[in-house]
């Protein structure tokens, strides 16, 4: 067989490092996204969990939401915890003390869980060609694309948005972007937050409120995409104290 050319092999890397094109866009029909992980390297950790919710007119009309078993574990370090499941007669763990005690996702809950493979061939049917939004939706999308990629020789190629970006130049007095502080912002409960589909119902929320804001202060989604691209700190001064008039007299 022959060698691959540098040439080609310079595409195959981008290949696998691809997702979709970041689009400031206002669809009335998106899919937004969240996954939990065993840590933050979309290529040494592994999912844990799937969730999406796809939203037309404003309103959720369906939802996916699966946890995933891993493929990695660890022995359990410990004879005194009691979250443990059994492989070959021993003990293991498959999440840290950490992201189980984040998440709430316990190793007892992943230990009939489907395979990565199942789960993620379900969750691309469910999303297709769909315009995705999602939180720092990067994140999730590099994580769910080296997936795809490894058992269908295909990546997660779909446009998004990440509301992260839009919140930053949106309110940019804020201290942090997390989407624990847009939720204490527009008042939405996030007590059950870092479980996925409970991250995109967030997240849903959050991006709709956004999108109100936007409307009310600058007119049109025209309007804000002119905004978002300017360099002019003035004007961003002048529109960010509109947006703060706004959030007191609305929000």
């Amino acid at each position: 067989m022959a060698k691959s050319s540098k040439k080609e092999k310079i595409e195959e890397n981008k290949k696998k490092s691809s997702i979709g094109n970041s689009i400031l866009d206002f669809e009335k029909d998106y899919t937004v996204i969240d996954i939990e992980t065993t840590g933050v390297n979309f290529r040494q950790s592994e999912i844990l969990e799937i969730g999406a919710v796809k939203v037309s007119n404003g309103i959720i009309i369906d939802k996916f939401s699966e946890l995933v078993r891993p493929q990695n574990y660890f022995l359990c370090p410990t004879e005194f915890d009691d979250d443990f499941c059994f492989v070959n007669g021993e003990k293991i763990q498959f999440v840290s003390d950490f992201v189980r005690d984040l998440t709430g996702i316990k190793n007892k809950m992943l230990e009939n869980a489907r395979s990565e493979i199942e789960v993620l061939s379900d969750f691309v049917n469910f999303i297709g060609d769909d315009f995705i939004i999602g939180h720092n939706v990067p994140f999730d999308l590099k994580f769910l694309s080296e997936a795809s990629l490894k058992y269908f020789q295909k990546p997660i190629l779909n446009s998004y948005s990440d509301t992260l970006k839009i919140s930053v130049k949106l309110l940019p007095n804020m201290e942090h972007h997390k989407l624990k502080d847009l939720a204490e912002l527009y008042n939405i409960d996030y007590s059950h937050a870092h479980r996925a589909l409970e991250d995109c119902i967030i997240t849903f929320k959050c991006y709709e409120y956004m999108k109100k804001q936007i409307l009310e202060v600058f007119g049109n989604y025209k309007e804000f995409e002119i905004y978002y691209k300017t360099k002019s700190k003035k004007k961003k001064k002048n529109i960010q104290n509109l947006v703060e008039h706004q959030k007191i007299l609305d929000i």
